[in-house]
């Protein structure tokens, strides 16, 4: 669910602000009729849910927009409607602020052309239907044209800024114009191509007996505990309970069940079930408390020690374990550890296979090169891309589609920089990209047509709309409390 409203969404933060206020009104939710409440400020000004307010008329609309779509909303994701509300509302009122200033103000006669243009007030022919209109009252009706004035307003404001699709003799009316010097300067963007072939190593490979090795040499790491404990959220409840425990005035299967016990490390009797040393190291706030605690007698307590959260008093209930790695369950506890925290460890190892591997391929060539006996290797030839670092949209993008190993690589600029500075025919050192380690050897230099300029005018505006937007939106006159506000009106329920 979460994700259908973050697709849906997205494409309302990046589109005019204008379209968050076409909607009717009339179709007002639940969401306006609770008590004011501010969600944040734009240039002082307090951005609120109340009636009448460009947030709520935002809010209302995007809602519906959803509910058209057949998305449900519910109090667990209307944070998604009032973040892309607070954003339309900023831009709207950014917009009405700028545009008061020169004096316009929507004709009634625009405002009542585009009224009966609406898909309310038409019949199953789409044509304007005054008996429809009809059902409207005069309260809804005016809150309709206020709903046009601000979308006018907002569009207005763009167009000045940014232009529109409105054209005069192949003139367009408003806004920002390309020049062709520019289009061409961009147009000439990925004309310059190169075709690889790649040999990759999933580090997710990494072999059974490297782990056994390492976790052999670091055995204590896997010494298991046999402990539980019981946590506070304060520490003068902690130390009296403490007492208790020691003295035998309470049990502690009964002290873990009163409403001062904490489960932040155990589950519901008190039992730590990450309780390999390592594990129960990074509970502790002071890695020193381990030895008290191991140094426990069976069936005692320790004193109150702070640990990650809160305050905890440990039971010691029987001796440690020595690791057996021949178990599974504790060399798969070894392999999550060294995935986890020795990730430099098992680059290392593959970075060192795809040395060997290159310098083979070098003498050899690379189709001589078998990596058959590398589990997960894998060889594969690259069609020809541009130099496109963060996969801007008037340049071809890498063929991920073919070479899901590149997944990463879009925003990896060792890897940019080592591909695109190869001589052809060269072998680039290994790069690492997320799961994998590549090397990359250049096969050929191609030459690709322009983008065609149209093309790049139409992705000059959109850059130039975006960009717009998160200036605006992360300006300092911008105060977003949206969250806290949704936590207010919903979580605590």
């Amino acid at each position: 669910m979460n994700k259908t409203l973050i697709t849906v969404g997205a494409v309302i933060i990046f589109i005019l602000a204008a379209v968050a206020f076409v909607f009717a009104p009339a179709k007002v939710g639940s969401a306006t009729q609770r008590n004011s409440v501010v969600f944040g400020k734009y240039d002082g000004k307090p951005i609120e849910l109340k009636p009448g307010t460009e947030f709520a008329q935002a809010v209302n609309n995007i809602q519906q927009s959803y509910q058209n779509q057949g998305i449900t909303i519910d109090e667990s994701n209307y944070i998604y409607v009032y973040s892309y509300a607070f954003n339309a509302a900023v831009q709207a009122i950014a917009a009405k602020t700028a545009v008061e200033k020169t004096g316009y103000e929507p004709s009634d006669l625009e405002v009542s052309r585009r009224m009966l243009k609406l898909p309310y007030f038409l019949d199953e022919n789409g044509k304007y239907s005054p008996k429809i209109e009809s059902l409207y009252s005069d309260e809804q009706k005016e809150e309709i044209r206020s709903s046009i004035k601000n979308m006018l307003v907002t569009q207005r404001f763009q167009d000045d800024l940014l232009g529109s699709s409105e054209e005069l003799a192949g003139k367009k009316f408003f806004g920002l114009k390309s020049s062709k010097a520019e289009s061409d300067f961009l147009s000439s963007f990925g004309t310059k191509k190169r075709a690889f072939s790649m040999i990759s190593f999933n580090k997710s490979e990494y072999p059974d007996a490297e782990i056994t090795k390492f976790a052999e040499e670091n055995k204590d790491l896997f010494e298991k505990f046999n402990i539980s404990a019981i946590s506070f959220a304060d520490e003068k409840t902690a130390e009296k309970v403490q007492k208790e425990l020691t003295n035998g005035e309470i049990k502690f299967e009964d002290a873990v069940k009163e409403e001062y016990s904490e489960k932040y490390f155990s589950d519901n009797e008190g039992k730590i079930t990450a309780a390999y040393k390592y594990q129960v190291k990074g509970i502790l706030a002071d890695e020193s408390s381990l030895d008290a605690i191991k140094s426990l007698a069976n069936g005692a307590f320790s004193s109150v020690i702070k640990t990650s959260s809160g305050f905890t008093v440990f039971r010691k209930d029987g001796d440690n374990t020595a690791p057996n790695f021949e178990d599974k369950d504790t060399f798969d506890v070894a392999k999550k550890y060294i995935t986890s925290n020795e990730s430099g460890r098992i680059e290392d190892y593959f970075i060192n296979i795809a040395k060997n591997i290159t310098a083979s391929a070098t003498i050899e060539g690379f189709d001589n090169v078998s990596v058959e006996d590398i589990k997960g290797a894998e060889k594969a030839t690259l069609p020809a891309f541009s130099l496109n670092y963060g996969g801007v949209s008037i340049i071809d993008k890498l063929p991920t589609d073919s070479a899901k190993t590149l997944a990463s690589a879009t925003n990896n600029e060792n890897f940019w920089e080592k591909a695109f500075s190869l001589k052809s025919g060269a072998y680039s050192e290994p790069i690492v990209l997320g799961n994998y380690v590549v090397v990359l050897k250049l096969d050929a230099e191609e030459n690709a047509e322009p983008t065609k300029a149209e093309t790049i005018s139409t992705d000059i505006a959109n850059y130039d709309q975006s960009s717009a937007q998160s200036n605006l939106l992360g300006s300092d006159k911008v105060e977003n409390d949206v969250w806290n506000a949704y936590a207010r009106l919903h979580m605590n329920k």
